[in-house]
């Protein structure tokens, strides 16, 4: 019978810190890379709706804003030197209107 040789490790070349590193770094991603890019896509839709977020709570602030201003000086018409009375009572209609069905 022949006797099977066994090869020595053969001592390799020292690897540098930054070989180690990206060797590393290299083998988390590829690990990793589907809950990576589940990361990745879940921060873009966070933006996403941030952003039209941001956008919708402004046109509402500005809308708010306006319909303040036109209220103050007068009605919707924004037509000038007209104001409301002392003695206005926004919900004398709604009053009005429960009292006749009373």
């Amino acid at each position: 019978m022949t006797t099977m040789q066994v090869q020595k490790p053969q001592p390799s070349e020292p690897v540098s810190l930054g070989r180690r590193i990206a060797n590393a770094l290299t083998d988390f991603i590829h690990r990793f890379r589907f809950v990576l890019w589940g990361v990745l896509a879940s921060a873009l839709a966070f933006l996403v709706v941030w952003f039209a977020w941001s956008e919708i709570t402004r046109r509402q602030s500005a809308t708010a804003t306006r319909q303040v201003e036109q209220a103050q000086r007068g009605g919707s018409s924004g037509g000038g030197g007209t104001t409301a009375p002392a003695t206005h009572r926004p919900f004398a209609d709604l009053e009005a209107l429960l009292k006749g069905k009373r």
